[in-house]
């Protein structure tokens, strides 16, 4: 009796588990009846509303038509969500495993963005010495423009640093120079592309465009052939001084700075070079004027240049005046046509600096600091001690 009663349980449970598995078959495919009609729905209504706007229906699109397309497709809409609301509750793997890959995916975005900042070359911080204002002015200006690339700061007289001065022929420090590949890919402006030159694999910033004034130029001397000189050639340090007759700020300088720097020229100290930079035709016939009294009449040519620069207001018939004052005529004695090539050749090459300009430098010395706009005197005096 105990084995019938086991068997009969035992048909019993077969026949449950038969009904149960029948029941779930017939979820699934009432499941994907619904998700299929529908899609079915929706998809009707949408090809019925095309083939009439497309002039393939019998009739024409009405406004009950539209409604009724709407509302197909919020039904259908509805239908679908709830197909898939079904299918989660049924089968909570589904979710599990949905929600895992999301996961997934999130904590792999992190390392692969780390990998790819740190595969990024860095940017090079050229510079002369630690307290150098100008080192801040170029971290506060591209530390929001590469923020993402590594800045290291190498001292330009380093091996190192030499090695970037030779191989990239740097005229100036501090600088930045960045790798071409950290360039492309950082989103620069229009505006900041312009303050770098490309060269070779590198790009070099243009320094004089932001580091105006207070910059170690390399790379010697410029051409100064030709121009007025007053000093010993002996003398341990050396001025070249950029200047425009017709510039409001040279005007105003050479007011404020020629008396102390002739000092310095009278005492041995200092040799004091003029490159006129004229910047219209006006500034021609001056810078002309007094090239041509000094190939004549040396020692005239401070006292002439005084003169023009501290006359409130000037003109090509003041200039013609003083030349006869040296029975010299500007027709006859200053119109050569190499002094006129020289003047534009040096307007042509100093175009980008901010006049008045000057360089001081120990004679002979390959290093230059360059101060560029209107300058204080005490500032040129100091940076002639610290070359003495």
């Amino acid at each position: 009796m105990a084995v019938g009663k086991n068997s009969a349980s035992t048909k019993s449970k077969g026949k449950v588990k038969k009904i149960a598995a029948k029941a779930a078959r017939h979820r699934g495919r009432a499941t994907a009846r619904t998700a299929a009609s529908g899609r079915g729905k929706l998809a009707g209504a949408v090809n019925n509303l095309w083939a009439r706007l497309s002039g393939r229906g019998s009739t024409a699109v009405s406004t009950s038509d539209l409604t009724s397309v709407r509302r197909t497709y919020l039904s259908g809409l509805l239908v679908m969500l709830l197909a898939l609301i079904v299918t989660f509750l049924f089968n909570p793997r589904l979710a599990d495993q949905l929600q895992a890959n999301i996961v997934s995916e999130m904590k792999g975005t992190v390392p692969e963005q780390e990998r790819f900042l740190e595969a990024l070359p860095e940017g090079v911080l050229l510079y002369r010495e630690q307290q150098d204002p100008n080192i801040v002015k170029l971290q506060d200006i591209f530390s929001q423009v590469l923020s993402h690339v590594k800045l290291r700061e190498v001292q330009y007289q380093s091996p190192e640093g030499q090695d970037l001065i030779n191989s990239l022929n740097i005229q100036e420090v501090p600088t930045l120079v960045y790798e071409q590949r950290a360039f492309d890919k950082a989103p620069f402006s229009a505006i900041i592309k312009e303050l770098f030159t490309p060269a070779g694999q590198y790009y070099l910033l243009n320094s004089a465009l932001v580091n105006t004034s207070g910059q170690l130029q390399l790379g010697g001397h410029p051409n100064t052939d030709g121009a007025p000189t007053l000093g010993s050639e002996t003398a341990t340090a050396v001025m070249i001084l950029y200047s425009d007759y017709s510039c409001p700020a040279c005007r105003a300088q050479e007011r404020n700075i020629m008396p102390e720097l002739v000092r310095l020229v009278d005492e041995g100290a200092l040799r004091l070079v003029f490159l006129d930079i004229p910047q219209d035709e006006t500034g021609h016939v001056f810078s002309q004027t007094t090239t041509c009294l000094y190939q004549h009449r040396p020692e005239q040519y401070l006292s002439v240049r005084q003169q023009l620069f501290y006359r409130p207001e000037l003109s090509e018939q003041y200039a013609f005046g003083v030349l006869r004052d040296f029975d010299l005529e500007f027709d006859a004695d200053c119109r050569e046509e190499d002094v006129r090539n020289l003047l534009k050749a040096r307007a042509e090459m100093s175009k980008n600096l901010k006049l008045p300009v000057a360089l001081i430098g120990k004679t002979g010395g390959a290093e230059m600091m360059r101060f560029s706009g209107e300058q204080e005197v005490s500032t040129y005096l100091k940076a002639i001690r610290e070359v003495r």
